[in-house]
């Protein structure tokens, strides 16, 4: 399984949708970039804050059951929230 992982799948009363759980790994990590804001400092160090923007990943999910049994489309989804932002901030002593 990948660092978000899904929990055991559970058949819903009606047998026609199954949920998913979703947890995240302690060790998720993220390593992508979509921007950066910073500049110097008034010491002369240098300021960076980087940060990624991606949709969240959800608790849960639900999705059908076709005639043949099979997995069909998802018909529900929970989050947290709509969008997800997350800051680093990194500095360094400017070259004097």
């Amino acid at each position: 399984m990948s660092n978000s992982q899904s929990k055991s799948s559970k058949k819903n009363d009606d047998d026609k949708t199954i949920s998913f759980e979703y947890k995240i790994s302690p060790n998720y990590l993220v390593y992508n970039i979509n921007g950066a804001h910073g500049g110097l400092t008034p010491s002369g160090d240098i300021l960076m804050n980087v940060f990624y923007e991606r949709p969240p990943i959800p608790k849960t999910t639900v999705h059908e059951i076709n005639s043949e049994g099979k997995l069909g489309k998802e018909i529900k989804q929970e989050t947290k929230r709509p969008f997800k932002h997350n800051l680093k901030w990194f500095w360094s002593e400017a070259a004097k």
